[in-house]
């Protein structure tokens, strides 16, 4: 649990615990929940309020330690998604201790750049060390879920307060067209990045239609605006309703879209 990944835009992931609660139609069908439905670290179940959430072992928290030595080693940067399946601000007592010992691992390991991706912006400020209030450590990057018009107005608000190097936006999955407005007025356009994707799942059932205007908007948005933009998928689902497992779908107009902020990687 912890280790490299196949996300295109991120090197490893790491949780702070495993489990969560669903708040907005993006976690509807929770790729996280599904794998902890499988029971492969716990017999229970850590989906839900009342659920307790699964903390992890004192050898697992070292495991960024050695990422940052051979990133250090190799004189780059090594981008660390956290959690992929969990949310470092949610609203639980389970998570307050984790969150404690997350703060100082940031600060000891300089050489990653941690995404710290939240469906729960409103929390950040209030749930971020004293110290980081109005710097963040340069190695976060804060970021958001915004699936829609809705949920990308709601969240942009309290994203757009935090002192972080980079603000990003995880549109995935879409599930409606966005536009970004005023939003982005008065921000240096390389402190934000926008990643775009559309619904996958093995089960047909699960994946919910985007369309092509969608994600165009949203890449000719950030080409005017100067804003890192990146294509993750297609999703499983085409516009027409028809479904595909085809691995070959990250192409939009005929190429791959795979820009990272420039404020978070010079």
């Amino acid at each position: 649990m912890g280790s490299n990944t196949k996300i295109e835009w991120t090197d490893h992931t790491f949780n702070l615990v495993h489990g969560c609660t669903k708040v907005s139609p993006a976690c509807d069908y929770c790729y996280a929940e599904s794998w902890d439905s499988r029971h492969l670290y716990s017999t229970e179940s850590h989906w839900g309020p009342q659920a307790p959430r699964l903390k992890l072992s004192d050898s697992y928290w070292k495991t960024p330690l050695g990422w940052n030595r051979t990133a250090a080693r190799k004189g780059q940067k090594l981008k660390v998604f956290c959690s992929s399946m969990a949310d470092v601000f949610e609203e639980h007592a389970d998570l307050e201790s984790e969150r404690l010992k997350l703060w100082p691992l940031i600060e000891q390991t300089p050489n990653l750049i941690w995404q710290l991706l939240t469906k729960r912006p409103h929390n950040i400020m209030r749930m971020i060390p004293a110290r980081w209030a109005t710097q963040c450590p340069e190695n976060i990057w804060a970021m958001t879920t915004a699936e829609n018009q809705t949920w990308f107005d709601a969240r942009a608000r309290h994203l757009k307060s935090v002192p972080a190097k980079v603000l990003g936006f995880s549109c995935e999955p879409l599930l409606g067209p966005i536009d970004f407005g005023s939003t982005f007025d008065g921000i240096d356009p390389r402190r934000v990045w926008i990643i775009a994707g559309g619904e996958s799942s093995k089960t047909e059932a699960k994946c919910r239609p985007t369309r092509y205007e969608w994600f165009a908007a949203l890449r000719d948005q950030c080409q005017q605006r100067g804003i890192a933009f990146l294509f993750k998928q297609w999703g499983n689902r085409h516009e027409d309703g028809a479904y595909t497992n085809s691995k070959s779908y990250r192409l939009l107009d005929g190429r791959e879209w795979n820009a990272f902020p420039a404020a978070g990687i010079t």
